[in-house]
């Protein structure tokens, strides 16, 4: 899984939103629609509302559009779900669910796997802006959830292909004469086909037949790389020849094996990764948390607060109707004597609800206390990163010792990319191994040609002379 915005970009000026639903929606294509599937209750008319809202802010960026990646054709609806839950949460982080603006799920299945779009605004209900994902800022806190999910559920991961990248062949370089960079794709091709063809079955095999080639000769073996001399080139430097089949230990029918998407890991590997992984996310999302907290305060306190009034009001009129009925009069001796408990209410009311002092007073405390709390939250997090760091320092002699057994599958090389070589080779080799056979015929049956055309000539000629200088 790996995590990409496709829509509400500035720079390719997408203010519309109903482009991006309409691409969501496929309302254009009815027959690519039987390849979605909404997931969210959040309807079409809803962010239309939405956007209608905040039209008169004029934003820049009004909305933006995302999509969850995935390279596998199916998941469980239960990850989906925890999924949803968890990126909005990521992505408020800090900001009160009442506050948040309307979300679009959309998964896609035309592609032949699963994708996750999301359509949502780069504002709030209190109409305040809101960046929901800058990429500078929030990519690495992404990637970390999304790096997370994949060990969990042991998915495959693209950041994974790009630290393992690995490729059958290397492109010569550039500036290498341009006969010797067209005799290295053209051995590059003959290996190539003959693996497809299974007559060459290691690095063993390639060797041979390249010893085998007139005029040819390995000029040095190396871990990861041979180098060859070839007798029909002026200058006697070796030519290089790179790549994955070059490599020590290849066997080449692992590239005949099907690709299996679902990744081998190894366990021990897998859990100081997470560990590590979990280290990071826990600090960068706790970080967007009190930033988004201290910013968006004033805003999402403030109909709360007036509600809370509101509220408060009411109550204290159902007390003062409460307490009237509540009092006692009894006549003794012509004046009158109140209950004690009556009036003692009766005063208590009347200080929290008319004497400004002791509001304050009780506000300042609640602050005070709510303070503390999130102090305690703060040190408890802070102990929790520390003997995190701990665990860590300690497996990282256990862990360097195993990374080197498993260093080989790591960098296994049942790949996507080595898969999608060998299909295109695979349709096209044999035509193309073939017509430069046939080629190579008609051009020896050409230069023969020339040859026998050129000696009857040179023998016309001469008869033409002996008969022309004959003496009489």
């Amino acid at each position: 899984m790996y995590h990409k915005i496709i829509g509400g970009k500035k720079s390719k000026g997408q203010r519309n939103i109903k482009k991006s639903i309409e691409y969501l929606l496929r309302e254009k294509n009815p027959e690519q629609q039987k390849d979605i599937k909404i997931l969210s209750t959040t309807t079409k008319q809803d962010l239309i509302n939405f956007e209608n809202y905040i039209l008169d802010k004029n934003k820049s960026n009004p909305y933006v559009c995302g999509v969850l990646s995935f390279e596998e054709k199916s998941i469980s609806e239960e990850l989906k779900t925890k999924l949803i839950t968890e990126f909005e949460d990521i992505l408020f982080a800090g900001i009160e669910q009442e506050n948040r603006p309307p979300v679009m799920w959309v998964e896609h299945n035309d592609k032949g796997r699963v994708e996750l779009n999301y359509l949502t605004f780069n504002s709030l209900q209190d109409r305040r802006s809101y960046t929901v994902y800058l990429d500078k800022r929030d990519r690495g806190l992404v990637n970390n959830y999304s790096e997370i999910i994949n060990y969990e559920n042991n998915l495959s991961s693209p950041f994974e292909e790009k630290e393992n990248k690995n490729t059958l062949v290397n492109t010569p370089k550039t500036n290498i004469p341009k006969d010797k960079k067209e005799f290295v794709e053209k051995l590059n091709t003959e290996i190539l086909a003959l693996i497809i063809n299974e007559e060459l079955e290691n690095r063993e095999d390639t060797i041979k037949h390249i010893e085998s080639i007139q005029g040819v000769k390995i000029n040095r073996v190396r871990k990861n790389q041979i180098s060859v001399k070839c007798d029909f080139f002026n200058d006697d430097k070796p030519i290089v020849l790179k790549g994955d089949i070059y490599e020590e230990g290849r066997n080449y029918s692992d590239y005949r094996k099907e690709y299996d998407s679902k990744p081998k890991r190894d366990p021990q590997l897998v859990e100081a990764k997470l560990t590590e992984l979990k280290r990071s996310f826990s600090g960068r999302i706790e970080k967007r948390k009190i930033r988004n907290r201290e910013r968006f305060k004033i805003s999402q306190n403030k109909n709360k607060s007036e509600n809370t009034k509101n509220i408060e009001r009411e109550n204290i009129n159902i007390e003062y109707g409460s307490i009237n009925n509540n009092i006692g009069f009894t006549g003794n001796n012509n004046s009158f004597t109140t209950n004690n408990d009556s009036l003692f209410t009766l005063e208590k009311i009347n200080n929290e609800s008319i004497n400004p002092e002791y509001k304050t007073k009780t506000t300042t405390e609640e602050t005070a206390r709510s303070e503390r709390k999130r102090d305690i939250e703060q040190i408890n997090q802070q102990q929790q990163f520390v003997n995190s760091r701990l665990e860590e320092a300690g497996r990282k002699q256990q862990q360097f010792r195993k990374s080197i057994d498993t260093t080989e599958g790591r960098f296994g090389v049942c790949r996507r990319s080595v898969h999608s070589i060998i299909s295109t080779f695979g349709r096209y080799i044999r035509t193309f191994s073939a017509y430069t056979k046939k080629n190579e015929h008609r051009q020896k049956f050409e230069k023969r040609r020339k040859i026998e055309e050129e000696k009857l000539k040179i023998q016309n000629q001469g008869s033409y002379n002996r008969r022309r200088y004959k003496p009489h």
